[in-house]
């Protein structure tokens, strides 16, 4: 073990914790902001679609902040627990249980958003291919694959941390 009291190490585990909360936070909004574009884009309402896809960039632009963050803070903990890297089942054995399956949890359930977030998208993309969306046909696509890579980078991040 590091340097590091175990008060500590807790202490960067509840941080990593509330990161991924508020990571959450912004995959909700992210999956309510696809889900009035789907509404917005079947309505052809071009304008609101493209505000909907700033506030999705604005999301997504947080979110790499955040990612960030937490990266230095899973480097801190995976040093101190003389860990390879920060994956949940060697976490299970090191923090405690309480701890574990908050941070369980919360990596399970942003998945889930994820998940959400990808199949709105896909109608999304859909729907604007099939060239129902007149006006918002080439807007939409950019910030899709955006959403898209995201979504994929997250995914990613969380099959790491399983």
């Amino acid at each position: 073990m590091g340097a590091k009291s175990n008060q500590q190490i807790k202490d960067m585990v509840n941080k990593c914790i509330e990161n991924f909360r508020n990571q959450q936070n912004l995959y909700a909004k992210m999956l309510y902001y696809a889900k009035m574009q789907l509404e917005q884009t079947e309505a052809t309402d071009v304008k609101e679609v493209e505000a909907l896809l700033l506030k999705r960039t604005e999301c997504l632009d947080e979110i790499i902040v955040l990612n960030q963050h937490n990266k230095i803070l899973q480097d801190e903990i995976v040093d101190e627990l003389n860990m390879s890297s920060f994956i949940l089942s060697q976490l299970h054995e090191k923090l405690d249980s309480n701890q574990y399956e908050e941070l369980k949890n919360i990596i399970a359930q942003t998945g889930d958003i994820l998940r959400e977030i990808s199949i709105v998208d896909k109608e999304n993309e859909k729907f604007i291919r099939s060239g129902l969306g007149t006006g918002a046909s080439n807007a939409p696509k950019a910030s899709n694959k955006q959403a898209k890579s995201a979504y994929n980078k997250s995914m990613n991040q969380n099959k790491e941390k399983n």
